[in-house]
This record gives C-alpha cells, sequence and structure tokens, in this order.
C-alpha cells in the first residue's frame, strides 16, 4: 500500500487536477464541468449546492483520497460533512466531448471506510474523526411508514434547542418541514388528522421532546398574558 507523504486538507481545485493527471481540463473550478448525483436516489439539490459552492470558494477537502480518473472526497459544511466519490470521464483519453467530473454523494461511513481502507495513490484523513453527516442535529427518532402512501414524521434536535419536525414519503424522496401552526393543531388532544396520527406514532423519545416544547410555549404564553406587554428599553 502505498505510503501518503502529503498530510492535510486539500482545495477541490488541486483535487480535480489529481484525478486529471495528463492536464487535459483547463477549469476544474467550472461548474459547467461538474454534475452531480446521489446514491440513494433523493433529491439531488442539496448536493449540487454543496459542490457549487465548494467550487465557488475553491473550498478544502478534509479527507480525500484518488488514482488518476477517481477518487473519494468529505466536505465540510454547515451541518457536519458531506461525502462524494469523484469520477473524471476525461481519464485516460479526452476526447473533446463534453468530459466531466462525476461527483456521486454516498454514505459518509462508506467513503471513510473506503478512503482508508482500499489502495490509492494517494490519501488523507484525520484520525478519529468520524466525519458525521449531521454533527449539529441529533436524531429523535421517526413514526413508522404510513400507509397507502407511506408517509412518517421525523424529529430532529438542531444544536441550539429548537426541534426539526418534517414529513417524509417512501416513494417520492420528499422531505416536508412542518410549520409550527401545523405542530400545534397536531399536538391538540382532539386532533384527528394525519399529522397527528403521525405524531402519536413516534417513538417515546420524540413525543416528549414535541410535548415539552408544547408544554413550555404554552407557559410562555401564559407568563406573557400575566405580566403584561413587556415596556421596550
Amino acid at each position: 500500500m502505498t505510503t501518503n507523504p502529503e498530510r492535510g486538507p486539500m482545495a477541490i481545485s488541486e483535487f480535480c487536477r489529481r484525478l486529471d493527471p495528463l492536464g487535459s481540463c483547463e477549469a476544474y473550478l467550472n461548474i459547467q464541468l461538474h454534475k452531480v448525483n446521489t446514491f440513494s436516489g433523493n433529491s439531488h439539490t442539496g448536493a449540487r449546492n454543496l459542490i457549487r459552492d465548494a467550487l465557488a470558494r475553491d473550498a478544502a477537502l478534509q479527507a480525500w483520497a484518488f488514482n488518476p480518473g477517481t477518487g473519494m472526497a468529505i466536505l465540510r459544511h454547515s451541518r457536519g460533512y458531506a461525502a462524494f466519490s469523484v469520477r473524471y470521464t476525461g481519464f485516460p483519453v479526452a476526447r473533446g466531448r463534453g468530459e466531466r467530473f462525476l461527483w456521486l454523494r454516498i454514505p459518509n461511513e462508506d467513503a471513510l471506510s473506503l478512503i482508508r481502507e482500499q489502495e490509492w495513490q494517494r490519501r488523507y484523513w484525520e484520525c478519529g474523526n468520524p466525519y458525521p453527516r449531521f454533527s449539529r442535529r441529533e436524531h429523535l427518532g421517526s413514526s413508522p411508514w404510513q400507509a397507502p402512501d407511506g408517509r412518517r414524521l421525523s424529529v430532529e434536535r438542531l444544536a441550539d434547542g429548537r426541534l426539526f419536525v418534517c414529513r417524509e414519503t417512501r416513494h417520492h424522496a420528499e422531505r416536508q418541514r412542518l410549520d409550527e401552526s401545523e405542530l400545534r393543531a397536531a399536538l391538540s388532544r382532539n386532533a384527528k388528522d394525519e399529522n397527528s396520527i403521525l405524531v402519536r406514532a413516534l417513538p417515546l423519545t420524540a413525543y416528549a421532546a414535541l410535548m415539552a416544547w408544547r408544554v413550555d410555549e404554552i407557559l410562555a404564553e401564559q407568563e406573557i398574558l400575566h405580566l403584561g406587554t413587556p415596556t421596550p428599553f
């Protein structure tokens, strides 16, 4: 296995240059030369935006590995890390027929395992860093998939303590956030709509977090009514 003499993050432009050892590409940061896809079949928009932003900043890859024409890359972003498998279609012979860098979003743990265990010409990763996808979110639980449309509710807690609650659809890869008015209705005792059914099907941790949020909100409203509107400074 080849020893890697290079240590540390690598600019995305330099990474792309290493995938193109013959130098057939002239503009590694040109977004038109990059195509983004996702392994899971979910919406490509988030992954595409990550790569677009990284190219605009010539961002540093926090972990990487490459051989001529192919590589692995892990980027840091606002919610943790994002991992990609990358292939340059212009290697070994560029024909001027729209050669591109093909980015495939894959699970972070799979990318890290490949970087560590497969043979590469060069590679780097930070020992002890699991490169989590959602370092600023804690998944509290999801309700079971509901028939016939395969909907469920997913609850996450953000780093600042706020809750992120969304509906997911199994067959259409949708992820729609519930606003506060929908949550209030779903948590009311007499509600019988779809959201309420999904809330009651949540695991205890997620359900308790939602109820605590609702109780805190009601107490805050009562305190404001009791004290009156505060005088601004």
